[in-house]
């Protein structure tokens, strides 16, 4: 998702959801992150078979560690390039805070390379990855107890209008609405 949105679920409804660190679910999902950002798709669209296997293996566990085993039997980890991975931690450790100039030379790629890598593995460009990854490590770090304009100053927010406009761009929330 590169943008806020809400979904409604019909009463009595469960749902469950895996999140994958940036850039790891193309290779789970079998698809560009690209082609699914902002979107979304039935699995079975994606998986077609398994998809209908774990559905009914998630129909019929009768406690929530029953479904998560379902999940991990179906999610099993693909081969993936060390050198994308590292650069995704680097980047993940960093808070996103980091220069595009950093993040392609460590990655080995050139600028517009790691853009095109970038919108593949993760349906959004490297800078907007970067103001995801910061919005959550300062939503982190004000759940903690740190005063929010602490967060900003240390999450490198210009001020904490700033860190407020991102809140409510990217969760459609203000940094002290609960998510």
């Amino acid at each position: 998702m590169s943008r806020y949105a809400d979904f409604q679920l019909p009463p009595g409804q469960i749902l469950m959801g895996v999140r994958f660190h940036p850039g790891m679910s193309p290779p789970f999902l079998r698809a560009p992150a690209n082609e699914l950002a902002d979107k979304t798709v039935p699995l079975e669209d994606l998986w077609g078979r398994p998809a209908r296997g774990l559905r009914e293996e998630l129909a019929n566990s009768s406690t929530i560690p029953d479904a998560i085993a379902a999940f991990e039997r179906y999610l099993q980890p693909p081969e993936m390039n060390a050198r994308e991975i590292a650069m995704w931690a680097w980047l993940r450790q960093r808070g996103g805070e980091a220069r595009l100039d950093e993040l392609a030379r460590l990655s080995g790629l050139g600028i517009r390379q790691l853009r095109r890598v970038c919108l593949t593995q993760t349906g959004l460009t490297p800078k907007r990855m970067s103001r995801v990854l910061r919005l959550r490590r300062a939503s982190s770090l004000g759940r903690g107890g740190m005063d929010w304009a602490a967060v900003a100053a240390q999450c490198g927010y210009y001020d904490q209008a700033h860190l407020i406009r991102d809140f409510r761009e990217l969760s459609g929330r203000t940094p002290g609405g609960r998510f």
